[in-house]
């Protein structure tokens, strides 16, 4: 009796830790690859700050310079972006938005549509955890 208490007690907590669910917190810095389908390869750096789902941060790179970053972690999904500004500081489409999948802890690949990339196509992307 003792061992089947102890079975349905071990069973019950493992179910309920996987109904939770844990997210995979990506804070750091990260370095992407971005490739687009008719042109060259593009290396940018992100710095990711993440608080429970929310995930803010920044990109530099040579395309962009620097933006501010907000998004999201849900379970092994990934998507931030940011809204492409004119140097006079007025908006103007579309926003850049990365969507992706952690593929582990230090790695990230998806898809990203920004102006560079071929239109109607997405540039793909992968990305790997520096620090």
């Amino acid at each position: 009796m003792k061992y089947q208490l102890l079975i349905a007690l071990l069973g019950l907590s493992l179910v309920t830790a996987g109904a939770w669910g844990f997210v995979t917190d990506i804070s750091g810095t990260w370095a992407f690859t971005i490739e687009r389908a008719t042109g060259p390869v593009h290396d940018e750096t992100f710095v990711f700050k993440q608080a429970s789902e929310k995930l803010t941060g920044t990109y530099s790179g040579m395309w962009f310079r620097e933006q501010n970053v907000i998004g999201s972690v849900k379970g092994d999904q990934v998507v931030f972006s940011w809204d492409i500004t004119t140097d006079g500081g007025g908006k103007r489409p579309p926003t850049v938005t990365f969507v992706g999948k952690l593929e582990s802890p230090s790695k990230m690949t998806g898809t990203v549509e920004v102006p560079y990339c071929v239109e109607g196509q997405n540039c793909k992307w992968t990305a790997t955890k520096k620090k």
